[in-house]
C-alpha cells in the first residue's frame, strides 16, 4: 500500500474463495489472525464503523489495492458484530441467476458461516426479503450490514 486510504462518502437514507481479476496480495480476512496481523487502520476503521452505524449507505471507494476489502473484513467487521449487527460481504458475480435471489441466498450463506441462525423472508422482492427475514444469534435479533464487495461486477 502506498499510504493512500479509501474514501468514505455517507448520508442516503433509503434501506468467495474464487480468483480475482486484480493482481497483487490477497486482502485480510474476518478471521483471528487476520484481524491480530492487520494494524495502523484503527482510526480508519473506527471512523467506519460509526459511519456505517449513522447511516443507511455508505460507500467506500478507491483504486484498486488500496485495502478497502481488508479495512472491511479485518478493521470492521468485528467492530459491528460487537455492535449487534451482522456483517454479511457479498460478492454478486453469479450472472447466471436473478439478482435479488442471488442476494437472499448469499445473505443466508454469508450469516450462517457466522454461526447465527437465519429466518428466510418473503422473497417476492428484496424490500419484502429484507421486511421478513431475521438473523438470530441465540435470543439476539441482530441487524444485517451488507457489505457489497467488487459491486461494480454488477454493471460490467
Amino acid at each position: 500500500m502506498n499510504g493512500a486510504i479509501p474514501r468514505v462518502m455517507s448520508g442516503l437514507r433509503p434501506p468467495a474463495a474464487t480468483c480475482s481479476r486484480y493482481p497483487g496480495a490477497q486482502p485480510f480476512g474476518d478471521d483471528d489472525l487476520s484481524r491480530r496481523t492487520y494494524f495502523g487502520r484503527e482510526r480508519e476503521s473506527t471512523d467506519l464503523t460509526n459511519r456505517i452505524l449513522a447511516s443507511r449507505l455508505t460507500v467506500v471507494y478507491g483504486r484498486s489495492g488500496l485495502g478497502k476489502s481488508s479495512l472491511l473484513n479485518a478493521g470492521v467487521a468485528q467492530r459491528l458484530r460487537v455492535q449487534r449487527h451482522v456483517p454479511l460481504l457479498l460478492r454478486l458475480n453469479d450472472t447466471d441467476r436473478e439478482f435479488g435471489e442471488l442476494v437472499a441466498e448469499r445473505v443466508r450463506e454469508c450469516a450462517e458461516l457466522q454461526g447465527y441462525e437465519v429466518i428466510d423472508g418473503d422473497r417476492r422482492s428484496l424490500w419484502h426479503f429484507f421486511k421478513t427475514s431475521e438473523i438470530w444469534d441465540g435470543d439476539l435479533l441482530l441487524t444485517p450490514v451488507l457489505i457489497l464487495d467488487q459491486f461494480e461486477e454488477v454493471f460490467t
